[in-house]
């Protein structure tokens, strides 16, 4: 998770997959200082502006001269720290050290702890930052770690239980009958908006003005966007495959494809709430009817991709 190119790393070196997570999975990553210089993991989140946001990590006790841990949500833009706070692996004890904001910790067993922290204010779109700060104080001492694991951020003053997305390969089926393509409509989307979000995807209907009139993009670190052209009014069976790191992304309606093999970037999908039929529940409604949607975080073999597509045709009235 925290060795993935997607989190920038300054005087740290990053262990993956070191010793068995709260989930049994032996996931979590062991996070070493290089240096007696800041150590650092950073990840620019992409948050919407003025919504309150919930990140939550889950740490454990590691060897060094200090077992304590700075965490600090910032505004990249404008460098401002909105909460910054240290946590004690060892006790679980979490102090506020500047900023705004809600922090708690929760006893996840085995020596970790899972923190919650909240803020609600200076978040501005694509700019909230998570910054990793290795150990308290900036009196890092080279070779002394602790280990993390399951960072989540998400909308809303409650965290949700980790969702261990972790995959870079989608797939995804769908039944629809589109009326128009006179806006970009948005039938399925991972995150707020995949357009500013890492690690997300979309089926949107069109693409966009003059591009195609369906659209599946899907995005590490880089968005990679096949369309096909078929014009409303229209009554299809549209599947989405993608892998990130292969890289490639495919569009078939009624079992034509349509693939890029542009690079899609780094990372893996990420643990977003997933929208239909409208982005964020707001805008770009989808103008016509979904009969049928299927979505897995997962690569799907040629005999099951044709198998869930002769299953949505019966659900849509298409002949394939």
């Amino acid at each position: 998770m925290f060795d993935d190119a997607a989190w920038s790393k300054t005087n740290v070196t990053v262990t993956a997959n070191a010793i068995a997570a709260p989930d049994g999975t032996t996931t979590a990553d062991k996070v070493e200082a290089a240096t007696t210089a800041a150590t650092i993991l950073s990840q620019n989140a992409g948050a919407v502006g003025t919504t309150t946001m919930t990140f939550s990590i889950y740490g454990k006790q590691g060897s060094g001269a200090t077992d304590a841990n700075v965490f600090v949500i910032r505004n990249s833009t404008t460098s401002t720290n909105l909460l910054a706070y240290t946590v004690n692996w060892t006790t679980g004890v979490v102090t506020v050290t500047g900023g705004s904001g809600s922090v708690s910790s929760v006893d996840a067993g085995n020596g970790w702890w899972r923190i919650i922290a909240t803020v609600s204010s200076g978040i501005t779109a694509g700019n909230t930052m998570l910054a990793y700060s290795a150990f308290a104080g900036g009196s890092e001492t080279a070779g002394e770690f602790s280990y993390i694991w399951g960072a989540q951020l998400e909308t809303g003053s409650t965290a949700t239980a980790f969702q261990n997305v972790g995959t870079d390969k989608m797939s995804l089926f769908s039944g629809l009958s589109k009326v128009s393509d006179a806006a970009v409509s948005i039938v399925a989307e991972l995150s707020l908006s995949s357009v500013t979000n890492n690690g997300s995807f979309y089926l949107a209907v069109p693409g966009s003005a003059g591009v195609g009139n369906y659209a599946f993009s899907s995005k590490g670190t880089t968005p990679s966007t096949p369309t096909a052209v078929i014009a409303a009014p229209d009554t299809a069976v549209i599947t989405g495959l993608s892998d990130i790191s292969a890289p490639f992304s495919t569009i078939r309606r009624n079992a034509v494809a349509s693939t890029s093999t542009g690079s899609q970037g780094t990372g893996t999908f990420l643990s977003y709430p997933l929208y239909f039929g409208r982005r964020n529940n707001a805008t770009l409604p989808f103008n016509g009817r979904i009969f049928q949607l299927i979505i897995r975080g997962a690569a799907t073999d040629s005999v099951t991709v044709t198998n869930a597509e002769q299953y949505v045709a019966q659900k849509t009235g298409v002949t394939l």
